[in-house]
């Protein structure tokens, strides 16, 4: 179930950060008159999706430790 948790959450950032990064490397190469700008604002913004699911699955397993939780009685 854990491991579940944490590859949801990984997938969730990578759709966030995927669409927000390419959203604004599109907008940083809007009056480009290079064709390959906007092939390299897709490969930024597939390349910070990646890290960010890469982060948050990591952070999402270290936090969610059953022996990192505390005892409330």
């Amino acid at each position: 179930m854990r491991l579940v948790k944490c590859l949801l959450m990984a997938v969730a950032a990578f759709f966030i950060a995927g669409i927000a990064s390419c959203v604004a490397f599109t907008l940083m190469v809007w009056n480009s008159h290079d064709g390959q700008a906007g092939m390299g604002a897709a490969f930024g913004g597939f390349y910070v999706a990646c890290i960010a699911a890469i982060i948050t699955f990591i952070i999402t397993m270290i936090r969610s430790d059953p022996s990192r939780k505390k005892n409330v009685e």
